[in-house]
């Protein structure tokens, strides 16, 4: 009968911790209840039933252990592809807003009366991009030309004309490409996509596909700036509190849109 401090030479050291005196305690309890029975039980039964309780013990730590780290790199797994999912999300809705279509391959993989129909909305969607800029260009064109008749934006400032100016210029460019989109998309067939097989070919029809509706946001980028600049070299403070916090809300919307747009196409 072993006592708690009275742990055989033969057993190791590094075993002999709180959970295996426990079971000397309950071994040693259970033989004295059997001996007051007038029943026995060899000490190699005890040893095999401490040595199994023991190897229950370690098995069972080992697999909490083992769960805990499943657990851990599972966050940790976790947290990358949330990253992942948000650069997705965003990618694709580059695309989308762009190019129009997830990618140029995914134009290229269409057949027959599909091609068509992406074709004709993607010609619909440059001849509304196209008015838009027009309509950009020849606002602006009369924002620089008129004096300005207010006192809390300064527009004849240098920085904010510059801007006014800079979105001028790109919704000009941008109603040319679109222009130029339209011609080239009233003759694309299927196998035109087929053929572009370089980078560099593939580079070029991507920026002419894209490049309409970049130039328009740069313009509208442009006239924001433009706004912002001149509310703040203007002189009434709660202009330039309520501009600022109007461009600071559109800002997180278009972020939330485009994390937000690729689920609900």
């Amino acid at each position: 009968m072993f006592a708690n401090d009275d742990v055989p030479d033969h057993f190791d050291k590094n075993i002999a911790d709180d959970t295996f005196l426990a079971h000397l305690d309950k071994m040693r309890k259970l033989r004295e209840r059997l001996a007051a029975l007038g029943q026995c039980v060899k000490n190699d039964d005890f040893a095999a039933i401490i040595l199994s309780s023991l190897l229950e013990c370690t098995t069972d730590s080992d697999q909490d252990k083992d769960k805990d780290k499943g657990k851990g790199k599972g966050k940790d797994k976790d947290k990358g592809k949330g990253k992942d999912n948000i650069w997705v999300s965003l990618w694709k809705s580059v695309s989308l807003l762009l190019l129009g279509a997830p990618s140029l391959g995914e134009i290229g993989k269409l057949k027959g009366k599909k091609f068509t129909e992406l074709r004709d909305k993607l010609m619909e969607r440059t001849k509304n991009l196209t008015v838009v800029s027009a309509l950009a260009v020849s606002t602006t064109i009369s924002f620089l030309t008129a004096p300005p008749p207010v006192t809390y934006a300064a527009w004849d400032n240098k920085v904010p004309y510059l801007f006014i100016g800079g979105a001028c210029g790109s919704t000009i460019i941008s109603t040319a490409c679109g222009l130029g989109l339209i011609m080239y998309l009233g003759v694309i067939t299927e196998d035109s996509i087929e053929r572009i097989e370089g980078n560099f070919e593939r580079s070029i029809a991507v920026a002419l596909l894209v490049m309409p509706t970049v130039f328009l946001f740069v313009g509208e980028a442009c006239g924001c700036i433009a706004w912002l600049v001149a509310v703040w070299y203007g002189n009434i403070l709660w202009m330039k509190i309520v501009v600022t916090a109007v461009l600071f809300v559109c800002v997180v919307l278009v972020v939330i849109l485009f994390l937000f747009f690729p689920n609900l196409c």
